[in-house]
């Protein structure tokens, strides 16, 4: 079986190259020496900095042959494995709504009310506040969010399959009146440092394009503001390797099974024990019969627990019309008492 080497950095888990090697024993010690003089890939790192997988080459010549098919490949620091990322055309998460699931479980009020305040509110969100990554939570202007022209172009009524911009697509100021008058349901995520013409967004462009359509009208003051998470990178980094890079503090989350698992275990009882099988041995905590908790290791995995965990939960919401949006990023004040608690302050 052909075999190559993928070296890489282990703290940011960038990939510095790939050896195939022509004969079977190699040194290792010898080659990662002479990258470090020879390869300017390796500049600025000492031995210590690098580590190294083997892998089997069919996947990789596959990749090599598909670009595509694959975005780019990464290293999954949690299984030390070689990994690769399908193109924005294919579902990168099993399921990434709840609507659009082949098979559905019918959740009662109090276990949807439980996912959003308890295990996204207070367990996720907290746990990224805190977890010392530099990633920033505050109350911002509206007239200081921007959003960038590729997402003005967006489609309304069918984007990501949202309930409540399909209801919104007559009136486009019908979103904007109800984050208004209720609050907004999860965070708008935005580039870490203003630019000249203050933030721009990477999720949430369509509730502030509604709420700037309605603030023109003068429905909403001047000095409205809405809750922001800082995510640490830019909107030209998402659907690269950089979303690969290791987070500087581990931080546990909670996820959903079926999302990361197929909606087909929800209808094959068989397939439903093999995941919870993988989940026991990948030594994560099984909370419930459709929660458990994993930690996160890198960006992509810090957007998955802020941004595709709310877009799911979403549906479920819509369709129970009980469940408000949390006060805790709705009133600035009630954000306050609730990060005075999770330091203990």
């Amino acid at each position: 079986m052909s075999m190559i080497y993928v070296f890489y950095n282990k703290y940011t888990l960038e990939i510095l190259t790939v050896l195939r090697p022509f004969i079977n024993n190699i040194d290792i010690n010898e080659f990662i020496e002479s990258r470090l003089i020879y390869d300017d890939k390796f500049k600025n790192l000492t031995y210590s900095d690098i580590d190294y997988i083997i892998e089997d080459t069919e996947e990789y010549d596959f990749f090599n042959d598909n670009p595509s098919i694959y975005k780019c490949m990464y290293i999954d620091n949690k299984k030390r494995k070689l990994k690769f990322k399908l193109t924005k055309n294919e579902n990168v998460f099993i399921n990434t709504t709840y609507n659009i699931q082949k098979y559905k479980r019918d959740y009662t009020n109090v276990e949807i009310n439980e996912m959003y305040e308890e295990d996204y509110i207070n367990f996720n969100l907290k746990n990224i506040m805190i977890s010392d990554n530099d990633i920033e939570f505050s109350f911002e202007y509206l007239k200081d969010l921007n959003i960038r022209t590729k997402m003005v172009n967006k489609r309304w009524k069918s984007f990501h399959n949202d309930p409540y911009l399909t209801e919104s697509s007559q009136d486009k100021t019908m979103l904007g009146k109800s984050i208004a008058k209720i609050g907004t349901y999860y965070p708008i995520l935005v580039e870490p440092q203003k630019s000249e013409n203050g933030l721009y967004a990477l999720e949430g462009s369509h509730r502030i394009t509604s709420l700037k359509l309605l603030q023109m009208e003068g429905g909403i003051p001047e000095d409205f503001k809405i809750f922001c998470i800082h995510m640490p990178y830019s909107y030209q980094d998402i659907e690269t390797p950089k979303m690969f890079t290791v987070l500087k503090n581990p931080i546990l989350i909670r996820r959903i099974i079926e999302v990361y698992y197929g909606s087909e275990i929800l209808n094959d009882s068989i397939l439903y024990e093999k995941a919870l099988s993988s989940i026991k041995e990948d030594g994560d905590k099984i909370i419930n019969k459709y929660t458990y908790e994993t930690y996160i290791y890198t960006l992509e995995e810090l957007l998955s627990a802020v941004d595709s965990y709310p877009h799911w939960l979403r549906d479920l919401i819509h369709i129970d019309g009980s469940i408000f949006p949390s006060e805790i990023i709705n009133k600035e004040l009630k954000f306050k008492e609730w990060v005075n608690e999770c330091y203990h302050i």
